[in-house]
């Protein structure tokens, strides 16, 4: 089964070395999920102030102690997960379509439920 999971990470700054280093930091921040996973990289690197579009049907938009709840979810009743695929794009304002400083990506979830 494919899941596709969208990231976005917003900043002030709009430009080439901005993409690359947030591309760098998304990077780092999906492979915290991927096997073997690593909680306490994935904490350390989630802001306090965080507004997340939570996956999980019927969340809404969660704050930090969801985010962290729903991450230490999928990391301990998944295994052998891996992000292939990628696509990164820079993020756009919905209403301007223009480049807003945040980067999105698509890609393919694969993993084993534990349950």
């Amino acid at each position: 089964m494919k899941n596709y999971l969208l990231i976005a990470i917003t900043g002030e700054v709009i430009g080439t070395t901005y993409l690359k280093s947030t591309n760098s930091f998304s990077k780092k921040y999906i492979s915290t999920y991927e096997s073997p996973t690593d909680f306490e990289l994935f904490n350390s690197m989630t802001a306090e102030n965080i507004e997340h579009q939570s996956p999980m049907y019927g969340a809404g938009i969660v704050g930090y102690e969801k985010v962290l709840e729903q991450g230490n979810f999928y990391m301990s009743n998944f295994s052998d997960v891996s992000f292939n695929d990628a696509r990164w794009l820079p993020g756009v304002d919905e209403e301007t379509l223009k480049a807003d400083g945040s980067v999105r990506v698509y890609g393919t979830w694969k993993g084993v439920s534990n349950a």
